[in-house]
């Protein structure tokens, strides 16, 4: 009969259209499932390196403020030995006295020494008399 067979090509062409759209939505999540593989294998190489990243920010970290104890401590010890220092040069400096006090003093010595004659006054005289003949 004609509906029959019309019947049967509706369902062959049916079929057939069905088959292609099952094919593509195959296809699709076949390529959608290997772009998701992709991302993964992505994601996987992302998390690898943010792990090295902040591992290598945290050793970082570690080693600045080690490094910046270490500053203190040499800063401190810098401190300490250059207080030594200047109490030292102060104490020298205490023990040589004042240059220009000893040297004022030394000035009204030395003044006080050409202030008296090399030969007293009556020593003298008898060198100056007037030319007299023995």
């Amino acid at each position: 009969s004609v509906s029959m067979q019309l019947c049967n090509e509706m369902v062959a062409q049916l079929s057939e259209e069905h088959a292609k759209e099952v094919g593509r939505m195959w296809n699709e999540v076949s390529a959608l499932r290997d772009e998701l593989a992709r991302v993964q294998g992505l994601l996987e190489g992302y998390l690898g390196r943010e792990q090295v990243l902040r591992e290598l920010i945290e050793d970082m970290m570690y080693n600045h403020k080690d490094a910046m104890q270490t500053c203190e401590q040499m800063h401190g010890q810098f401190q300490q030995h250059a207080h030594g220092v200047l109490q030292d040069h102060e104490a020298q400096r205490r023990q040589i006295g004042d240059p220009v006090r000893d040297a004022q003093n030394e000035i009204a010595r030395i003044q006080g020494l050409l202030k008296t004659p090399a030969v007293p006054q009556q020593v003298n005289a008898h060198l100056h008399k007037p030319n007299v003949r023995y």
